[in-house]
This record gives C-alpha cells, sequence and structure tokens, in this order.
C-alpha cells in the first residue's frame, strides 16, 4: 500500500511540474477543468512509439522554435504520451485548449498570438485532433491569427485520416511551407490511399466517421502527410511521405523538410507590373482592362528569366486594373500594384521603390539599383538676336557710359563759357557740344577744335577715355557674336523657385516620387509639390522645349525616353539634367504578397546575379539605350529614335563667324536712327511753318 501511494504521489508531482512550468492559454475559469482532463489518460506502449516519433521530428527539425500546443477535442492518452515525450527535448511555451477559448479575432488571447510571431525566429504549432469530431474550430483558430500571416511556421497535426485533406488544404495554410499529418490507424482501418486528391471545399457532408480515444490504445500503423506546394506537377497538393509501425524502429524522416522552392516543378507565378522601360518593357496582349502582356528585353525581364530558368518555374504578367503604380488612401487600403498584392492577388511585382510605408503590406527583396529623381530642361538656349549689339557690355557699363557722355558735353560747354567771359569770343551752344563729345566716342573727330588750350586739353583726355571703351566693346563684340551667350542652368530646386516665368511639372502621381512630394516636410519640397503640374510625358517634353518649363522625374526612365524619342541620328539631344538629385528612397526591389514562401529562393538567386557583376552589366547595357520596337512580319525591327523628328534636322559643316542672323540688331539700330532723323526733320520743319 505504502508503494502504491508513493508512485502515485511522485506521478502527481512530474505532471504538477509540467503544468507549472507551461504558460496555459485558458481562461482562468476553466483551467481546472482543463488541468483535469490533461491528467486522465493513461500511458501504453503504443503511445510512447508515438511520442518519440513526434520527439524526434521536433528535435531534427524544430529545435528551438517557440511551441504552441493546441489540443480539440476530449482529453486522451495520446495527447498525453506526446506531451511527456516532448518533455523530454524541451518545456512547451503554451498550451491551449480549443474548447475553452473565444476564438475571436479581436480577443485579447489572439491578438497576443499574432504579437508574439514578430518576436520569434520560427515557430511551431502542435495540433492534437484525435478527439475531434470536426475540424471547424482548428480551421477557425487558423483563420483568426491569420496563419498565412505568420512566417517561418511548422504545422503538426495529429488526427484521423478523414481530416487530412481538408485539414492540410485549408486557405488558411497558403504560406505555410511546412505543414504535416499525422494520421493513426487502428485495428478497424485497413490501409491508406496512396495519393489524396487537393480539394480546398469547406463544407461537411454526412457524419465523419471518427476512432473514439480508445481505439487508439493499440496504434497498427502512423502515416506521415505532408501539405506539398509543388509535388502534383508544380501545383498544391498532399502526399504521404512515410509509413511507421510502432513495432519497428524509428523511422529517419531527415527528408521531411527538404526546399520546395529550389526546383518549383513549372509552377506558375502570377506578376503584376507597369512598363517603366529600361526597367520593365513589355507589349499588352489587349486592350482589356488587367490584361496579360508579352514581355520584352529590359533589365528586369533578363533577371527574371535568368532566375525562372534557375528555379524552374514559368509566370505571367498583368498590369494592374487602376493602370497605376500603388499610393496609399485614408482606408488604409492601397492603389495599383502595391494594392494588388496587398490583396493577395498576384504574386509579386518588379522594380518597385523601397517606401515606408509600402513595407507593412508588401514584402521586398534585396535591392539591386537605385533611381534617383532629377530635373529635365532644355538646354541653354542662346540669347536672343537683336540684343547682341549690346550683349558685349552689361547695363551697369552701358548706363556709366551715357551717362558720362552727357557730363563731358556738358564740362566741356561749361569750360567753353568760361573762356568766353574771358576772351569774349563767341561759343557753340550746349547741345552741339555734347554731340561732339558722342561724335568722339563714335569714332568720328568734331569738325571744330577748341581754341583754348583747356578746351583742348579736356577734348583730349575724352579721346584717350573713348579709345578704351571702344576697343573694349569691339573685343566683346566679336567674342558673342562669334559664341552666342546663353541662359543660365538650373541645377537645383532652390534655383528653380528663385527664376521668374519658369513652371514645373510630374507625369504620374501614383508613383514613389509622388508619394515623397506628398509627405515631404522640406519647405522647398512642399513649395515644389504645391505648384507641380500633372501631364503626361508627351505633353511635357513639348514644353520643355519651347518655353520655360522643367521636367522633374525618375533619371534612368527619362534618358530612355529621349535616346527613343528626342535624339537625332548625329547624338544630339536638346535637353539639360540639372546636377542636383532628389529622393535616396535606397533603390528599386521587387514587392511581394506578405510572407510569400517562394521570396528567399528568388532572393538568392537574385543575389548570385549581383555578386556574379551580370545585373551591374545589364544596367550599363540598358541606361539610356533607345526603346526597340517589336519586330513586323517582315521581320523590320526600327527604333524610335530613327523615327524622331529630330532625326530630321540637318547639321551643316560649313563655319561662318558672323552672319546676317548674328548682326540683325545692327540693322534694327540703323533703322531706327533713320526714322529718329526723321521725326527730328518732321518737327524742324513744323517750327518753321510757325514762325
Amino acid at each position: 500500500m505504502r508503494l502504491l501511494c508513493t508512485g502515485l504521489i511522485l506521478l502527481m508531482l512530474q505532471w504538477t511540474e509540467v503544468f507549472c512550468s507551461s504558460e496555459w492559454l485558458t481562461e482562468e475559469t476553466e483551467v481546472r477543468r482543463a488541468t483535469a482532463g490533461l491528467v486522465s489518460g493513461v500511458q501504453n506502449e503504443g503511445e510512447f512509439h508515438l511520442g518519440s516519433l513526434v520527439r524526434q521530428i521536433y528535435r531534427t527539425h524544430m529545435d528551438g522554435c517557440h511551441t504552441l500546443l493546441v489540443k480539440d477535442g476530449n482529453y486522451n492518452g495520446i495527447f498525453n504520451s506526446v506531451l511527456r515525450s516532448l518533455r523530454e527535448t524541451f518545456i512547451p511555451e503554451a498550451i491551449l485548449d480549443l474548447e475553452f477559448v473565444s476564438l475571436d479575432p479581436t480577443s485579447k488571447l489572439l491578438l497576443d498570438l499574432k504579437r508574439g510571431e514578430k518576436e520569434v525566429i520560427c515557430r511551431v504549432f502542435l495540433i492534437d485532433m484525435t478527439g475531434s469530431s470536426n475540424i471547424s474550430q482548428v480551421i477557425q483558430f487558423m483563420d483568426s491569427i491569420h496563419l498565412f500571416l505568420i512566417p517561418h511556421t511548422h504545422l503538426l497535426f495529429i488526427g484521423p485520416r478523414e481530416f487530412v485533406q481538408e485539414t492540410l488544404m485549408d486557405e488558411a495554410l497558403w504560406n505555410t511551407v511546412q505543414a504535416f499529418y499525422l494520421v493513426l490507424q487502428g485495428d478497424d482501418e485497413d490501409g491508406h490511399d496512396s495519393t489524396i486528391k487537393p480539394s480546398l471545399s469547406k463544407e461537411k457532408s454526412g457524419s465523419l466517421s471518427r476512432m473514439a480515444s480508445k481505439d487508439y490504445e493499440k496504434i497498427k500503423t502512423v502515416t506521415i502527410y505532408k501539405r506539398c506546394f509543388l509535388c502534383n506537377n508544380g501545383e498544391l497538393g498532399i502526399h504521404p511521405v512515410q509509413e511507421w509501425n510502432p513495432a519497428r524502429e524509428l523511422p529517419k524522416i531527415h527528408h521531411l523538410f527538404d526546399e520546395p522552392f529550389r526546383n518549383m516543378l513549372g509552377h506558375r507565378l502570377n506578376i503584376v507590373n507597369l512598363d517603366w522601360y529600361p526597367f520593365v518593357d513589355f507589349v499588352r496582349d489587349s486592350d482589356e482592362v488587367a490584361t496579360t502582356v508579352t514581355p520584352m528585353d529590359s533589365l528586369d525581364v533578363r533577371m527574371l528569366r535568368a532566375i525562372s530558368k534557375a528555379l524552374n518555374f514559368t509566370f505571367q504578367i498583368r498590369v494592374p486594373w487602376d493602370e497605376q503604380w500603388g499610393t496609399s488612401t485614408e482606408s488604409g487600403n492601397w492603389t495599383g500594384m502595391i494594392g494588388t498584392l496587398q490583396h493577395h492577388k498576384a504574386d509579386f511585382a518588379m522594380s518597385v521603390s523601397y517606401l515606408t510605408g509600402r513595407m507593412k503590406v508588401v514584402d521586398y527583396s534585396r535591392i539591386y539599383v537605385s533611381e534617383p529623381i532629377v530635373m529635365v530642361m532644355a538646354k541653354s538656349r542662346p540669347r536672343p538676336p537683336y540684343m547682341a549689339l549690346i550683349q558685349p557690355l552689361q547695363g551697369a557699363v552701358w548706363a556709366t557710359v551715357l551717362l558720362s557722355t552727357i557730363t563731358a558735353g556738358v564740362v566741356y560747354w561749361a569750360l567753353q563759357l568760361g573762356w568766353k567771359k574771358i576772351s569774349g569770343r563767341k561759343v557753340r551752344s550746349l547741345e552741339t557740344l555734347i554731340f561732339h563729345t558722342w561724335s568722339i566716342l563714335f569714332e568720328e573727330p568734331p569738325p571744330v577744335l577748341p581754341e583754348n588750350i583747356s578746351g583742348q586739353m579736356f577734348i583730349g583726355w575724352w579721346w584717350v577715355y573713348c579709345t578704351l571703351i571702344t576697343v573694349v566693346y569691339k573685343s566683346s563684340l566679336i567674342a558673342h557674336l562669334s559664341v552666342p551667350g546663353k541662359s543660365s542652368a538650373i541645377d537645383s530646386f532652390e534655383q528653380l523657385l528663385k527664376m521668374d516665368g519658369w513652371t514645373w511639372g510630374f507625369e504620374n502621381p501614383h508613383d514613389a516620387a509622388w508619394e515623397w512630394f506628398k509627405t515631404n516636410e522640406n519647405p522647398t519640397i512642399k513649395r515644389i509639390y504645391e505648384n507641380m503640374e500633372i501631364q503626361g510625358y508627351e505633353e511635357q517634353m513639348k514644353r520643355l522645349l519651347t518655353s520655360n518649363h522643367v521636367l522633374i522625374t525618375w533619371k534612368y526612365r527619362v534618358m530612355s525616353i529621349i535616346a527613343s524619342f528626342y535624339t537625332n541620328k548625329f547624338g544630339y539631344a536638346p535637353t539639360y539634367f540639372g546636377q542636383t538629385e532628389y529622393f535616396n528612397y535606397g533603390g528599386y526591389g521587387w514587392a511581394f504578397r506578405k510572407n510569400a514562401p517562394f521570396l528567399p529562393a528568388i532572393d538568392l538567386m537574385k543575389q548570385r546575379l549581383i555578386e556574379a557583376g551580370l545585373i551591374n552589366q545589364w544596367v550599363k547595357e540598358m541606361l539610356g539605350k533607345p526603346k526597340v520596337e517589336p519586330c513586323s512580319t517582315e521581320g523590320n525591327c526600327k527604333t524610335n529614335a530613327e523615327k524622331s523628328f529630330l532625326s530630321s534636322v540637318e547639321v551643316k559643316d560649313e563655319k561662318v563667324v558672323l552672319s546676317l542672323h548674328h548682326l540683325q540688331s545692327v540693322f534694327f539700330v540703323l533703322l531706327l536712327g533713320f526714322n529718329c532723323a526723321l521725326l527730328a526733320f518732321i518737327g524742324e520743319f513744323a517750327i518753321n511753318l510757325c514762325h
């Protein structure tokens, strides 16, 4: 009797240690019921071997992962034996009984589970359904915690065979790569199917027959089924990978967790993208909304073809339904490509800018290239030809020359007036002497020189002054007529804001750059954003080439457009790029739907392309390269640059220093002088008639 009592006490102490060291995620009022249920099971030989199998799977592939034990249904010896075996390896972090827990997604318990997954490297859900009559609670639990959004999750189910299909094929496991189901078969079952066809239906038909807990006391076989992403000709399926009899030794299970994305067996990935040459180029297959496209030679398409060949997958590219890259809305949803990925309607998108807001709804691959925002404008234009005559001297110099000439005439007249009072001789009028100083400035000597020494001295020094001014003007005029001066270039937003009469625009209010302008707090950037004009590339370039207009856009994108449409056959383009580059956002990556399981495999292949130098080589080949149109039926492939409106511009070889075009302002001045003389003559004639 004493030995029996001692054994019972030790058994109770052992279980108390297990329960006290585990976090129970049941409601507080039901903890006692859950505890009582756990200790009600009995241990037998089959159960012990089943626990050893689970423990071996855990040690081989899931050691160190955060583990949650989930119980659905009546307590029995199966769950207890598994718990006792796992205790030799680890103490589970939490035990959850679905019978006593609210599965409302907003409950504190499930919210804690969703938040906790961000703090662990990997997570294991060990779910026992051996006492369940249906799987509705398990499915509801996986949906409530958004299992498809929890990365690095391993699932291990234990239950009857009729639940395999509905459990492993449920949509809640969409992104779960490692999911296994241990089918326990007793004396009343006669074998198992070699293959189970996938079905995504959640409907139940009739009453599901199941084994009671007592039927598991003698387990005949255990079959391990695996959720297989690609084993069904590249599509999702369920596959039996191991069968084990408790009478035999434990099987080798190292192959259970093989990486499924090294060879994707022709699996098709759905891509959503917009045309963004030289990164992404394609031809639309139709004019329909969200049409498929045929990819053309471009940087990202080269990368995609290389990676798809290495990983053995196919792809289909579509345009987003709203033809946008993706910006945020007040509801928290995103438009365009980002919105398509946010709602899991595509697998990934290429050439997407890194933005903090986007990272909340999509996952990015590694950066492979960066593209800044620049200002594009027409090259500095020569000043108008009619200004050629006055360009050699600045306005202040012209004003000084004019003022000094008039002042010299007045001083000359004052000297002559003083000489008249001394000598009594007659002197010329003020206007006549002013015209004398003007004539000397234009290298025309006065008809009569002064008789007095003071007047002669003044005229001599004035001649020297006029000679210097004339020599400087002539040399500067020759230089300006030979190489006409140009307007100042604009290299920054600060300079642009200071320029009078200038406008600026942007072509796409639905991409990352617009999001950057919209949320920027820099005063200069805010002023640029407030006065931004939205127009297409064609209209922007037309204004740019004909007026004082600046296009703010992506550098490499506009380089390719200019090379394709605005460069003539001699390689001349009439555009200028501002020296300051903006929007250092990090670069381009590929955006994937949240927790897409194939992202690491694609990311690894992209890293290999980067390390091999292929991406850098392709970037050099594609940047500034004219876009090639699809070949016609006759095989005639031409670049857009060959049809550019600038290709008709002829370059003349004649070297002309000065032409009528340069000197037209001189003739304008001559015509102005004739008109002034004519008006003066008419005025004199009218005055004489009045007298």
